[in-house]
């Protein structure tokens, strides 16, 4: 099923990679040689969950149950409306686009928009059906799907260019993530808070797509939240793979290829082998000032080795 955010870092040109790593059917498992199997026993983990086009792709409702979570509070109440008030936040947002459609100028109407949530949902911290339906308006409408604030945690997203119509609402999406979510617990948090307060047990599957380590000192897009994500954090996170790998818990990764990610786990061990697999894949990424520049990137899929 589709997402229904358009991501910065999205994983759903990748599907096809990732699937080969994290399966949810049976049947299929003995297709791929180290694909990781999650039956009705197991749990599903996404502590960094953004857009969630893994999450949705799996729709893992034949999970235990699954633990989805990501620092972003404005995102979190997104899909905890989308899950509990879905059909309640279709209407608001059908009523935006009749507003929308009035104004007749979608720049004014994307301003407008943004001023309204940057004052109830930042400034005021409201949790509402309508800075839900702002925050996917924003994410429509704004330039390639980029979430940005500023250092007082306020909306800085430029508008896009609005070359065709584009549909706020689309109502089918939203039910079906509705349907996908019904079996998820939700939460603001970052991901270590995450993974203690609902411990992944041997033969879960988690995965991580965190802020990814800069390919380069000019194209750093990590940050999602007002605080950043350090390179510090990123070998913090690397042990926390490491020992949850060790544990007998499925552990994917996603992270730019570059030659610290290569460093960073490919030097990790378990009683002295490699505690993982890399994986290079190429991804493609709209999110540049110069149009020629955006393109395939080299990135890295790790896979925990199971013993």
């Amino acid at each position: 099923m589709n997402p229904i955010l358009k991501w910065v870092g999205g994983k759903r040109g990748l599907l096809p990679e990732l699937r080969k790593h994290i399966r949810l059917d049976r049947a299929a498992v003995g297709r791929f040689e180290k694909s990781v199997r999650l039956d009705r026993e197991a749990s599903y983990f996404e502590p960094f969950l953004g857009g969630g086009a893994v999450f949705f792709d799996l729709a893992p409702s034949e999970a235990n149950y699954s633990s989805i979570s990501d620092m972003n509070p404005h995102l979190i109440n997104l899909y905890n409306r989308v899950r509990d008030d879905v059909s309640m936040l279709v209407q608001v947002l059908t009523d935006l686009q009749a507003e929308r459609g009035v104004l007749g100028d979608d720049r004014a109407f994307f301003l407008t928009v943004r001023q309204a949530f940057n004052l109830r949902a930042v400034e005021e911290n409201e949790r509402s059906l309508f800075t839900a339906a702002a925050f996917i308006i924003i994410n429509r409408l704004g330039f390639n799907g980029l979430w940005r604030v500023n250092r007082k945690g306020l909306c800085n997203v430029p508008p896009g260019k609005f070359k065709s119509a584009v549909d706020i609402v689309r109502a089918d999406d939203l039910r079906a993530a509705s349907l996908a979510l019904q079996n998820a617990v939700i939460t603001c948090a970052d991901y270590e808070t995450a993974l203690e307060r609902y411990r992944p047990l041997a033969g879960d599957v988690v995965y991580f797509d965190p802020p990814y380590i800069p390919a380069s000192a000019t194209s750093d897009f990590t940050s999602y939240i007002a605080d950043g994500f350090t390179l510090s954090d990123q070998e913090d996170l690397a042990i926390v793979a490491r020992d949850l790998v060790q544990r007998g818990v499925h552990v994917i990764l996603s992270n730019s290829d570059t030659q610290l990610t290569r460093d960073l786990y490919g030097n990790l061990k378990i009683d002295g082998k490699p505690a993982f697999d890399l994986h290079e894949v190429q991804a493609r990424r709209a999110i540049n000032c110069v149009p020629g520049k955006r393109g395939a990137v080299g990135e890295l899929i790790i896979v925990g080795r199971m013993s």
